[in-house]
Order: C-alpha cells, then structure tokens, then sequence
C-alpha cells in the first residue's frame, strides 16, 4: 500500500513545483497514512488469530458435546440393557416384597430402584444397622439370589436437610450429612456382602448428603421420605462411575 502512496506522491511533484512547506506538509500526511496502514494490517493480523483461537475453542467445545451426547447415550443403553435384562421373575418378587413392607419400602419397576425408610434402618444420626433393617435386608438379597440376573447394586445414602448438631453425632461425623450418608450406605454394603453373601464385585456405594430429595424438605413429613438408602439395580455391564 505504502508504494501506491509514494507514486502518488511523485506524480504531483512531476505536475508543478511546490514549495518546501507545502512539501513537507504532504510527506508527512503520506507518512501519517502509512502509519494507520500499518496500524490496519497489525489489526487484521491479530484479528486474523483471534478468529483461529476462536475456531479451535469452537471445535473444543463440538467435541465436548459430542462427547457428552455420547455418554448420555451409554447411560440410556445401559437403562434400556437393565430393563430387558431384569427377568419378569425378580421383578414380581420384588414388588411383592414392597407390598409386604411398604410402611418401609419401594420398589419402582421402572427404574430398577428399591428405596428403604431410614428408620427401619437407622437410628437417628447413626449408621449401625438396626435389627428391623437387618432382616428386611436380608429378604431383599434372598430375593436377588433367588432370582438371580447378575444386577450390580448401587447402594446410595440420602440425608433431609436438617443439619448436625448433636456433639456426640458431630464428633463422629464431623463433615456433617455427607459423611453420615456415606457410612450409612457402607454399612448397608457391608451388610449384604458380610451376612448374605453378595459378591463384593457387585456391590458400589455413594452418598449424596441433601442433595437428591425425592420432595421439598418443606415439611416433616417430606423430610422423612428424603432421609433413605435407595439400592438400584443395574445391568452387569454397568460401567463403574
């Protein structure tokens, strides 16, 4: 661009004489253009890299969905697996158990997901095993045994939302629901595995504090109905998580 300046500049010397103020005023007017021209290509360089790093953080983030889209679908294959893999058997036997126990126990088809009651399990802000719970759990494994499909359990403990605040709790429990959800889910996993035999390779736990209520923690009333073990069925394929 800077040579087309410089031409022009030469072809008004070649028409006339001009004077040596008029001479300078128009030099720097062509150096003050060659200065914004350099200016504009340093811009669309830099304009230039910004569009690649923009292109890369796009093919990133295309990747990342993909890869989301495509765990999301394992997951549903996986359901769907569990689903035609759950043999009509287990399932009538399972339900038949809920009916028996439903002051203390679900059990949705659906889902693959027994809940139990927290208090026929525990006491309040203790993780032993009580004597009620221990025998509905032992019911639950001779109805996996006895039907068996090769399930892999998830054993996952629930908490309301009411904090800890008992000393002697705390001291136990020092990082509050988390912890106190957790060992109640390992102590169900123990229980299965210790005294009714389940396979250990079978057998995963997780606990999740408040944070997955079944309903608001509103009322007395829903916050018993969030304070849980569920224990889920999975495919044997189930992937670990």
């Amino acid at each position: 661009m800077r040579q087309w300046w410089g031409i022009g500049f030469m072809a008004l010397l070649a028409i006339g004489c001009v004077s040596q103020t008029e001479y300078q005023k128009m030099q720097g007017k062509v150096a003050n253009q060659a200065r914004i021209i350099d200016q504009y290509d340093k811009e669309m360089v830099a304009l230039k890299a910004e569009n690649e790093a923009l292109k890369v953080q796009v093919a990133d983030r295309d990747a990342k969905i993909k890869g989301l889209e495509d765990r999301l679908a394992g997951i549903k294959g996986v359901h769907e697996e569990f689903k035609r893999s759950v043999n009509s058997k287990l399932e009538q036997a399972m339900q038949d158990l809920a009916r028996a126990n439903q002051e203390h126990m679900s059990y949705d088809p659906n889902t693959g997901i027994v809940a139990l009651a927290d208090a026929i399990l525990f006491d309040s802000g203790k993780d032993d095993l009580k004597e009620d719970g221990k025998g509905l759990l032992k019911k639950i494994a001779d109805t996996l045994k006895n039907n068996d499909g090769g399930e892999q359990l998830m054993i996952d403990g629930h908490t309301d939302n009411v904090r800890i605040s008992r000393p002697e709790t705390l001291k136990k429990f020092p990082k509050g629901n988390w912890q106190l959800s957790g060992a109640r889910s390992l102590s169900v996993l123990m229980f299965l595995h210790d005294e009714c035999g389940m396979q250990p390779a079978r057998l995963r736990f997780a606990g999740f504090s408040e944070y997955q209520p079944k309903v608001p923690n509103d009322t007395d009333g829903n916050k018993q109905k969030n304070r849980r073990v569920e224990i889920k069925m999975l495919s044997p394929t189930a992937p670990a998580k």
